[in-house]
């Protein structure tokens, strides 16, 4: 992080594939089959911040207001995904210049899809990867997408890569910041009602955190992401209230150009907003930097000031649990008079229970596709007297929508698998193929809906997807769906060897977990014995240590 170098990179590789690197390219050289790459860099930054990638991509390329040249990288056969994946990448580029006030201090600004990527994102100078798994067509828009992950990498373009943190210790600086300027180009886009909800499900999720003793000031190296990053934003926030927006705009704008390109503390920070505000802010800073603990009513509380809607559903909680009424009765007296999706999404999730099947078949009735879903992954199974409207989720445009009614569906009505099958064929759904992967595994279940030959097919088929061939988001979802039903065949335990020493430690750990079950069964235990003579290197070395053999 202390390392600032201003780097100019020349790459050699074959001329088939794109190379793409921080900073402007400037010329290539064709020699034979390899081609040079050399790219030029105008300013120093951090040599962590230094990045290449190589692969077959296609590109293209818009400007920001300012003229700063984007280029929107993309697999040559994800042509029709480029538009719904970048959606919104010129107006957050020019709304951070905008919001911050500090011009962009790079030449370009690329971002880069790769298979297997170890996190959402990476800030890597003027050029971002992230994971493929964003990729995504217009219906997946819905329920996964890249917004929030692209906006917090150009925010760390100010905040970690013109301005970079000193040690961990300071860690705030980089992913608070990142984390708050990416909620406000979302507010921007999706307006005040997502901003202010979004900041009360970060504030939910902290006060779980601190409830159960793993509370951390943001000044610990060793707080969670969820302290550096919500809780972050959140100081920010209390801050830009504090402060008042003119203020907190001049006092950002003042801290950048002062230590642009260098490293800072959080210490340096401050003083700068002090200087600037002619306010002190030790309070702030023991509050809300220092303190372990969340203060979550106080965040209720400045919520409910700016949020009509959070007001309400505020007041609903505590209607329920001091009013004689039927929970019902209350509810249906705010829904009636509320129609904002988020309000009407909370109260589904946290009072299904309490809600009627005639309530559910009202609620059923809005357009609305996050109300429609989250009546769905609320539901465990479905009363028959929903069947009609539990039913017509398989039209809608969401694939964790059709993933989670398909499987409702099937386990509540045996007598209509078929014919939910037959409507869900063909479909593959969110990149993970989350809906193709439960289709085929429910379809092989299904008593004489296939042949013998289909049946064959489609089992080879879920167990294919295991390989090392596919993104770890397939394949752990393969496995998922396969280990508590079906005898896995040796490619399948190959392939879980393989998995177990992937480099994304969450995938390795889940393929470890279950490695770890598979070795209380005597069977299985052998069968990787056995298996263990085919093996090399690392997976050879990694089963010999679980198996307890040379």
């Amino acid at each position: 992080m202390n390392e600032k170098v201003e780097f100019d990179l020349s790459i050699t590789f074959d001329k088939e594939y794109e190379v793409i690197a921080n900073g402007k390219l400037k010329d290539t050289i064709l020699k034979d089959s390899l081609k040079t790459w050399f790219f030029d860099m105008k300013k120093p930054m951090s040599s962590y911040l230094l990045a290449f990638a190589i692969g077959n991509y296609n590109f293209k390329k818009i400007k920001s207001k300012s003229g700063i040249p984007i280029e929107l990288y993309y697999y040559p056969e994800d042509s029709l995904k480029q538009e719904p994946t970048y959606r919104y990448s010129s107006e957050i580029f020019d709304f951070l210049l905008d919001e911050i006030g500090v011009d962009y201090p790079w030449q370009n600004y690329k971002q880069i899809p790769v298979r297997d990527f170890l996190y959402a994102g990476m800030e890597n100078t003027g050029t971002t990867i992230f994971s493929d798994g964003f990729v995504i067509d217009s219906v997946a828009f819905v329920d996964k997408n890249f917004v929030n992950v692209n906006a917090h990498e150009m925010a760390h373009q100010w905040f970690g890569n013109l301005v970079t943190e000193k040690d961990g210790n300071h860690h705030w600086l980089h992913e608070g910041f990142a984390t708050y300027y990416a909620l406000l180009a979302e507010r921007k886009l999706f307006g005040d009602d997502y901003f202010y909800w979004k900041l009360y499900e970060s504030a939910k999720q902290l006060q779980q955190l601190y409830s159960q003793g793993n509370g951390k000031a943001l000044t610990d190296p060793k707080a969670s992401s969820l302290t550096f990053y919500e809780k972050g934003a959140w100081a920010l926030h209390i801050l830009k209230i504090k402060l008042g927006d003119k203020v907190f705009k001049e006092g950002i704008q003042s801290y950048l150009n002062k230590y642009q390109y260098s490293n800072v503390t959080i210490s340096d920070f401050i003083s700068e907003m002090q200087r600037v505000s002619e306010l002190d802010l030790q309070e702030f800073e023991q509050s809300w930097l220092k303190d372990t603990q969340f203060p979550f009513e106080k965040a209720k509380r400045l919520l409910a000031a700016s949020s009509p809607d959070l007001q309400t559903f505020f007041n609903l909680q505590r209607e329920l649990t001091s009013s004689n009424a039927e929970n019902e009765q209350i509810i249906k007296k705010v829904w009636h008079s509320n129609s904002s999706s988020r309000l009407r999404e909370n109260i589904i999730l946290d009072y299904h229970k309490s809600l009627s099947e005639n309530f559910i078949r009202d609620a059923f009735i809005t357009k609305d596709l996050k109300i429609r879903q989250t009546l769905c992954i609320t539901a465990d199974r479905i009363p028959y007297g929903l069947k009609k409207q539990f039913e017509s989720l398989l039209e809608d445009k969401s694939y964790l929508t059709i993933e989670n009614v398909l499987y409702r569906l099937w386990i509540s009505f045996p007598e209509d698998r078929i014919a939910y099958l037959e409507k869900t064929n063909g479909i593959i759904g969110l990149p993970n193929k989350n809906v193709r992967l439960l289709w085929l595994f429910l379809a092989v279940l299904t008593k004489d809906y296939l042949s013998d030959t289909q049946k064959t097919d489609y089992t080879r088929e879920l167990f294919g997807y295991t390989s090392m061939e596919n993104s770890f988001e397939v394949r752990q979802n393969a496995f998922s769906l396969i280990a508590d039903v079906f005898p896995m065949t040796d490619h399948n335990l190959k392939d879980l060897v393989n998995a177990s020493i992937h480099h994304s430690w969450q995938f390795r750990n889940f393929a470890r977990n279950l490695i770890d079950r598979l070795l209380k069964d005597d069977k299985q235990k052998e069968r990787l014995l056995e298996l263990a003579k085919e093996l090399k290197g690392k997976e050879l070395r990694y089963i010999q240590s679980k198996l307890q053999v040379k």
